[in-house]
């Protein structure tokens, strides 16, 4: 990120930062960080991590928000016509 936010020619006039929330696999806190990150204008997602990921990725979909979760296993979430 420091070479992003140091490159202007990359995102000029955006500063790009990072925020991380251990949610230990927890769907509940996982929602409940999500929600808070929403509120707060968070732009994208980087997790959760675990094979059930369905509710979250509900959840930033319906705001048209970015997730990339790289251990999500969970069928329904990989139906992209959803």
């Amino acid at each position: 990120m420091e070479q992003i936010n140091n490159c202007s020619s990359l995102l000029p006039d955006v500063e790009l930062d990072f925020i991380y929330n251990d949610t230990q696999g927890d769907v509940l806190k996982s929602n409940a960080v999500l929600v808070d990150h929403i509120c707060n204008n968070v732009a994208a997602f980087i997790g959760p991590e675990g094979p059930n990921c369905n509710v979250e990725a509900t959840v930033a979909a319906s705001k048209n928000l970015a997730m990339i979760s790289y251990r999500c296993s969970d069928p329904e979430v990989s139906d992209k016509s959803r």
